[in-house]
């Protein structure tokens, strides 16, 4: 049995092209493109469900790096 993920997924606007940008057993929620569209930034709660933290994700490989290391952050914008 799994309980399934979340994950960010970019397309174009007509729905062609997809492509998953993350790939965990989190759930990656709230996703924002950069306004250049090289990255998108997401909140996850990885380990600790009572903390949501930022990660930012390189759109053209997937590199992925913590950006916010504590508290309940969601709904990123830039």
């Amino acid at each position: 049995v799994s309980r399934g993920s979340s994950d960010v997924w970019l397309m174009r606007a007509d729905g062609s092209a997809k492509r998953q940008v993350t790939a965990t057993s989190f759930d990656e929620e709230f996703p924002a493109l950069s306004p250049d569209g090289r990255y998108v930034v997401y909140a996850s709660a990885r380990g600790d469900e009572s903390e949501s933290l930022l990660y930012l994700s390189r759109v053209a490989d997937g590199a992925e790096r913590e950006i916010v290391h504590s508290g309940l952050n969601t709904r990123p914008v830039w």
